[in-house]
């Protein structure tokens, strides 16, 4: 089931369709992350947290 979403291409929508609520979510959350993770250097701890 899984892998047949993934293959249809639903998971492309999926991402589309939440990232932008995803991203404002963790900008009401952590206003100030982005500019703190800058001066940390880890982008994959932006990505993660």
């Amino acid at each position: 089931m899984l892998t047949f979403f993934l293959v249809s291409g639903g998971s492309l929508w999926l991402f589309v369709g939440l990232l932008p609520y995803l991203t404002l979510v963790f900008n009401r959350v952590c206003p100030l992350t982005s500019g703190e993770d800058a001066d940390t250097g880890d982008p994959e701890d932006t990505a993660t947290a």
